[in-house]
């Protein structure tokens, strides 16, 4: 995928968004089972992944679509803003009240609204990395859907470029506890 490939403004005039769809439907579904979780947990606090962007390319992946280090990068040019913008402080609101709430009950109503809110707004972003994706007219590989290899593939892809973005030891992508994260998703992706 080149730059002359880039996709337009997914928020400019005339593109309408879709939050919900199969995307949506197979994101929330994959991500309701505890061990996802905690993988996609690992993998942001270990390597500052983006768990939306990365499911949504897992979407995509299982229906047979493959993404390079360099698809990666320009998709995730076209969601940063609404992640740096949105997204990330409603997170740290969410995050940095999340011990008052055990001694008010204002302000665990206030630091629910928040997180649905903050969920909303991943949601929206999802929409937007989706749209950017099919812009770019990618279609999936005859007889890749759902297989196993290409999923770790798009995994294992998405986490050396946020590490690399995060600097982290090369190390730290060779840890047991990494490659069971990555396997955790590449197989719940698979059997979805």
């Amino acid at each position: 995928m080149t730059d002359a490939a880039k996709p337009t403004n997914p928020i400019a005039p005339g593109n309408e968004l879709r939050l919900a769809g199969p995307h949506w439907t197979f994101i929330i579904k994959l991500y309701g089972s505890r061990e996802v979780q905690l993988a996609c947990l690992l993998l942001q606090d270990g390597f500052g992944v983006d768990v939306s962007f990365l499911l949504t390319l897992l979407w995509y992946a299982r229906n047979g679509v493959e993404f390079d280090e360099g698809d990666v990068e320009a998709l995730d040019r076209t969601i940063a803003f609404w992640r740096s913008d949105v997204v990330m402080p409603l997170r740290r609101i969410r995050r940095e009240i999340k011990l008052a709430v055990k001694h008010d009950g204002v302000v665990a109503g206030f630091r629910n609204k928040i997180k649905s809110i903050e969920i909303e707004a991943e949601q929206i972003e999802i929409a937007i990395l989706a749209q950017a994706v099919d812009q770019r007219g990618r279609t999936g590989v005859s007889g890749n859907a759902a297989q196993r290899e290409p999923i770790a593939q798009t995994v294992e892809t998405v986490v050396a470029f946020y590490a690399a973005r995060a600097a982290a030891p090369t190390t730290q992508l060779q840890t047991p506890e990494t490659h069971a994260a990555i396997n955790v998703l590449a197989d719940a992706t698979a059997r979805q």
